[in-house]
This record gives C-alpha cells, structure tokens and sequence, in this order.
C-alpha cells in the first residue's frame, strides 16, 4: 500500500503533465502554481513528484522528436528534443491518435521515477521536460546518488527515445500512424 501511491502519482502526474506541456498550455506556469503552493511538510512529496512531472514532459518532447524523426529530421529533433513537443499542435488536431506514443511512455516511466530512480524536482524545471535543459538541470539539482543520476539519462533520454520509437514504429506498421502525419511546416 504504502508504494501505491507514489506509483499511481507517478502516472498521473507524468501523463497529466505531459499532456499540458504538448497543450497550447503552460506546463512550467501550471507545474510552479502546483508546487509551490505545497506545505513544508510535504515538500519531498512534491520534488517527488516534480521529478515525474519532468519525465512526462521528457517523454512527449523527445518522444516526438524521434517518432517524427523519418518526416522532420534534425531540424526536429531538436525543436522538438529541446524546443518543445508544442509545434505538433495542428498535426495532433488533426490526428490525435500522434500522441499516444508520448502517452504511454509518460505512464510507464512516471513511477520508474517515483519509486525506483526517486527523481526530484523543483518548481522551476517540473513542467519544462528537455526545454532548454531547464528539467535536466533542476533535477540533477535535487536529485542525489549514483541511482538518481542513471535515471535521468535512462529516464529523460534514452529511454523516452527507444519508447516512442517502438510503440510509433509498431503504430505504423498497424497503419494507425502514416508518413506525414508528424511532419512540421518549414
């Protein structure tokens, strides 16, 4: 009982903030409103959980960074891998079914940060996934020990990457996702 709860938040908060950062919302405004309105008591709670807020984000950025990879290529990988998953907006309103790649991936990685890697982040980088670095930077701020380290790189990079791409690839090969359905105006 006691895991369940960081697991099942893990989850939530990693989908739920995933999604905002995709949305024409402010994940960051949204993430600093939530995290800093928590009481001293529970201030590990919410770097806990700002950890899997950090790792949703990562997973839509990088995730269709590399899912779109065939359609936009370099140029969006990095708009997207450390811009922002934001510019495939008019592709997901058109074709939402884009997006559940990312979303999966948020669900499966979201508790791998909370109960087994234990990533944490502050206010600032919790909504911002790769953008700028800003995530990556605040959770090797709050994030302590050998463990913590590995799983921002497996969590924030590499394995959001190998994710989507599988769960994408699979996804076309089903022809639920086509070629051009990702690709961004020049």
């Amino acid at each position: 009982p006691i895991i369940a709860v960081p697991f099942l938040m893990g989850i939530l908060i990693a989908v739920i903030m995933g999604i905002l950062l995709t949305m024409p919302t402010s994940s960051a405004a949204i993430w600093i409103a939530v995290s800093t309105q928590v009481s001293s008591g529970n201030q590990q709670a919410i770097l806990l959980a700002g950890g899997a807020a950090t790792v949703g984000c990562a997973c839509h950025m990088v995730g269709f960074a590399v899912a779109s990879f065939r359609e936009n290529k370099v140029s969006g990988l990095i708009s997207q891998g450390i811009g922002t998953s934001m510019l495939q907006i008019p592709n997901i309103m058109k074709k939402p079914v884009i997006m559940l790649p990312m979303i999966i991936s948020s669900a499966i990685l979201g508790p791998l940060s909370t109960c087994v890697f234990k990533l944490k982040c502050g206010a600032s980088g919790g909504g911002m996934g790769t953008s700028g670095l800003v995530g990556v930077i605040d959770l090797f701020t709050y994030t302590s020990g050998a463990l913590g380290y590995i799983g921002i790189i497996l969590l924030m990079i590499v394995l959001p990457a190998a994710l989507n791409l599988l769960i994408s690839e699979f996804m076309r090969k089903k022809g639920w996702i086509k070629y051009g359905d990702m690709k961004l105006p020049e």
